[in-house]
């Protein structure tokens, strides 16, 4: 290795092309033996004529524009085992002040950045973090997967830290490597370093390198890993100012190495870069409320994939935005167009993916291939089934650092998922070969065994239970779609079918879908067990019940219910005979809640248990004895301690001061149990809390609804925003008693005046049902929000909106929905100066408010508190008003015709008014010139 002083010297000499020891020996004046004797460290090094030379040397490197600043010449005086240039020597002075003064501008920035064709769209916060870290690290590594636009990034990073490398920043692109031989040259092919014999090329290397502060960029170093590694191992060693920025699919694991994975563009990223990329193919393309939708989806089906948006977008000038979303299902066939002068792997999206694809091992090709049968994600064990592989964690783990596997992580759950665009592809790699039909039958039997292992509808596991089912909602319908075409008899595409009515919410949630799925299984099913066949039909029961299609509900059970008994099956036995008693308010109810209780009783089926008591408890309600319903509800909420607030609103209707009191120490129990320093061992991977003593949150929102119903709307709020609050520091998963509690905070402010918050709350629920699918609730909180509006004056679309609620209600058959929407239209029509309509509407409400606080008691809950808070606010009043209008005769007739009227008969009254008031507004704002106010 040559003398300190030589290398250094290498070092400021291979900073200007063409510069050798020879050309720079004759601009100092010197032989070229005698520079080189120097930079062997030989005695023309040494002495005072040794100084003098070294300080001729600087000054002809400074005047060559290599040298620019007095610290590099004290190093060079240092490498010579020399003092530091000294002030008090009038020639070193000068050479200090022209050091000072002189720098050459040449020499302020050194780079070999390309310039940039296209804006960079983006991201700001993400070069901002990564500029600061790459100024704190000297390793920092982009991680990502194939056409995420880690290179893009990089440059991006490159150029906003130049000022702050004085030696400059240089990428050094590997992609055309294919052997680890290449490596030195490739990065000495960047500085113009020639190869000498005998001399190694990192050697040169290092020399070039070895006292500059700069930042050298591997970009592409995936398929040349190790030697990616090692290179940047040894230059880091060796230049100690190095630093180094890589692009790669995974870490290079070098000592001091910071990871930071690139991420997929946000949404509103991933839209403007699309309107970017589309304008500079299509003169005038813009977003528009037509598209912005579809725009959305496409940004949304390609995971913000910079690569894929890009060769999207420039596909806007032969094809609108909808056939570009119709068409991304074959999105390698669609996304083909990229530059002409791009890496061939980034011309199209195929190859993109096909170039991270075939750098993995053939265990990890199968495993992707496997892996690409999941949709919308799947867990570790999920994996370790479906590849049947001993190692399979491991080789999950191994896709995760290669960026082909996506890890999410919350608290100690760790779910993957693959981006669409890489699945799609797997997916094509399965299909070609001869393990598809084995890796999609042990996905369908893993799902089928995970919907039915823990189907027991009750217990401290129910909650937990529902929300792994709607994790898995994709992984199930891919597993029934395959079950309907593989499995000949239709058994297991019954069996998952008949899973699939506890899960699904009652108010409308995949209830269409669930009823499809079932009467698909049982049209193909004909041949498969009596068992499997009584099942489905128990779950078409549910289904059919739901949106009260009540007729062939009790037909499906009935054939379900003789199926469990010929086969003796008292589980399903029990459960088809409570369903019944539910559905069915007449003589035969108590006879089959008491058989089911029975049943339930001998199969140590708490849960079962619980619900045939509560059953029970409604059919004597029903008969009239509230006395018995109380007791019964009593000993359901005795069995059932894990689900309190299930039962807690129905006793209320029957005890309310015993309701109050068990609320009371419900929420007692639950403070002590639950308070925050204790619940995170007892938190599960799903985000829940599985212990029966603590499960409970609930409790306050119940305690609170119960509350307002007392008229305490101080308490009642600050109890449901204890509850919010806790939800939110303990779970990522918002359930219904979340949405309960954002309604009952509206029906805790409306009474005392604070009208925008409530509507705040309100829009806030009803965002949060339409985001959930939770149909019921979305329309019951769009009620809300208009009834809110109306009653401080603000009458825009709300026959528009009234029409729809009541309409979604009648669909849904929810009776207290319906006469909710009465009263609301009946006031509409009152202050739209239409009294007699107003107590026609009245009166039908009159007839059919029992049914508001009927059962399901849970879902009426927040309808009853709006109708008792109407009958002040809104009835009382307008009722008098329309009476003094109208005058006590015409009133009295109005109000009687609407009390004979069916409920369907008010419902179509209604919605005409509605249509009515809506033609009159529309003609009084052409007259006047107001704004329509539908």
């Amino acid at each position: 290795m040559s003398h300190p002083f030589g290398k250094l010297l290498e070092h400021y000499r291979l900073r200007k092309p063409g510069l050798s020891q020879a050309k720079l020996a004759a601009q100092i004046g010197y032989d070229a033996s005698l520079l080189g004797k120097m930079a062997q460290g030989k005695r023309e090094l040494t002495g005072p004529s040794g100084r003098m030379r070294v300080l001729r040397i600087v000054s002809a490197l400074h005047e060559l524009g290599v040298l620019a600043r007095q610290q590099e010449a004290n190093a060079l005086l240092e490498a010579a085992g020399m003092p530091p240039l000294y002030s008090g020597k009038p020639e070193e002075a000068v050479l200090i002040e022209q050091l000072k003064k002189n720098a050459p501008a040449a020499v302020a920035t050194h780079h070999n950045l390309p310039a940039q064709w296209t804006s960079f769209v983006g991201r700001a916060d993400q070069v901002a973090e990564l500029t600061a870290r790459l100024r704190q690290t000297r390793l920092l590594t982009l991680t990502g997967s194939g056409g995420v636009g880690k290179t893009r990034l990089a440059l991006e990073v490159a150029a906003q830290v130049q000022q702050n490398f004085g030696d400059g920043v240089w990428i050094i692109d590997f992609a055309p490597v294919t052997h680890a031989d290449q490596m030195a040259q490739t990065a000495a092919a960047v500085f113009r370093l020639a190869e000498h014999p005998g001399v190694p090329v990192i050697e040169a290397l290092i020399a070039r390198l070895e006292g500059c502060h700069a930042v050298l960029i591997f970009d592409n170093c995936e398929h040349v890993i190790a030697a990616s590694a090692a290179l940047a191992e040894q230059l880091l060693q060796t230049c100690p100012r190095l630093h180094i920025l890589a692009t790669s699919r995974e870490a290079l694991r070098c000592a001091g190495e910071t990871l930071w994975r690139a991420p997929s563009l946000s949404e509103a990223e991933a839209k403007a870069l699309f309107v970017v990329r589309a304008q500079a193919v299509r003169q005038g393309f813009a977003v528009t409320e037509a598209n912005a939708v579809v725009l959305t989806r496409i940004c949304q089906q390609l995971d913000g994939m910079p690569l894929a948006i890009e060769l999207a977008a420039a596909r806007v000038n032969a094809l609108s935005l909808e056939q570009i979303a119709g068409r991304l299902d074959d999105r390698f066939n669609l996304l083909t167009i990229g530059k002409r002068t791009a890496l061939p792997r980034h011309q199209t999206l195929r190859t993109a993916i096909a170039w991270s694809f075939d750098l993995l091992t053939p265990t990890e090709q199968a495993l992707m291939a496997c892996l690409s049968v999941f949709m919308g994600g799947f867990t570790a064990e999920a994996a370790q089934v479906v590849f049947n592989h001993a190692d399979t964690g491991d080789w999950v783990a191994s896709l995760v650092d290669k960026s082909l596997v996506v890890a999410e992580i919350k608290g100690e759950f760790v779910r993957y998922r693959l981006l669409e665009t890489i699945r799609q592809y797997s997916f094509e790699r399965l299909s070609t070969s001869s393990e598809e039909n084995q890796v999609r039958d042990r996905h369908l039997a893993f799902f089928l065994n995970m919907a039915e292992e823990t189907m027991d509808m009750g217990g401290p596991h129910v909650t937990a239970w529902k929300l792994r089912m709607s994790f898995e909602e994709d992984n199930l319908r891919v597993a029934f779609a395959w079950a309907s075409t593989r499995d000949d008899q239709g058994e297991m595409a019954l069996r998952l079918a008949a899973t699939m009515w506890p899960y699904r919410n009652p108010l409308g949630q995949h209830v269409e879908e669930g009823l499809r799925w079932v009467n698909t299984a049982l049209a193909r099913g004909s041949a498969a067990s009596a068992s499997a066949r009584a099942r489905a039909l128990s779950a078409k029961s549910f289904f059919c019940a739901v949106p009260y299609d009540i007729e062939l509900a009790i037909r499906a059970n009935d054939e379900s219910l003789a199926l469990f008994r010929e086969t003796d099956d008292r589980v399903g036995t029990a459960w088809c005979l409570v369903e019944l008693a539910t559905w069915l308010n007449d003589a035969r109810s108590l006879a089959w809640a008491e058989e089911s209780l029975n049943l339930f009783r001998e199969l140590g089926s708490v849960s079962g248990e619980a619900h045939a008591l509560g059953r029970l408890a409604a059919c004597y309600l029903n008969m009239g004895d509230r006395v018995q319903a109380a007791q019964y509800y009593e000993q359901a909420l005795a069995v059932n301690k894990w689900q309190t607030s299930y039962y807690l609103g129905p006793l209320y209707t029957v005890n309310p001061k015993r309701a109050l009191e068990l609320c009371v120490e419900e929420v007692m129990r639950w403070k002590e149990m639950c308070d925050d320093s204790a619940n995170a061992e007892i938190l599960t991977e799903y985000g829940l809390l599985l212990s029966a003593e603590c499960k409970n949150s609930e409790i306050l929102t119940e305690y609170g609804l119960l509350l307002l119903a007392e008229r305490e709307y101080e308490q009642a709020w600050a109890l449901m925003n204890e509850y919010m609050q806790w939800e939110e520091r303990n779970s990522e998963v918002r359930l219904p008693a979340y949405w309960c509690a954002l309604m009952g905070l509206a029906l805790a402010e409306l009474p005392l005046g604070h009208t925008d918050s409530a509507i705040a709350h309100l829009e806030q629920a009803q965002k949060l049902a339409r985001t959930m699918s939770w149909i019921g609730f979305e329309s019951i909180s769009k009620f809300f929000v208009v009834s809110a509006r109306v009653s401080v004056g603000n009458r825009t679309h709300a026959a528009r909106d009234l029409r729809e609620c009541l309409q979604l209600f009648q669909k849904l058959y929810f009776k207290a929905g319906v006469v909710c929407s009465l009263i609301q239209i009946a006031d509409l029509a009152f202050r739209e100066e239409n009294p007699q309509h107003a107590a026609r509407l009245f009166g039908a409400a009159r007839t059919f408010g029992a049914v508001v606080d009927a059962p399901p008691y849970w879902i009426n809950s927040t309808s009853s508190l709006w109708y008792r808070q109407a009958q002040s606010k809104i009835v009382e009043p307008t009722l008098a008003a329309a009476r003094a209008q109208l005058g006590a005769a015409e009133f009295e007739a109005a109000f009687a015709v609407g009390q004979s009227m069916t409920l369907d008969e008010a419902i179509t009254f209604a919605l005409e008014e509605l249509n009515v008031g809506s033609a009159s507004r529309k003609m009084h704002s052409f007259a006047t010139g107001d704004g329509d106010h539908d």
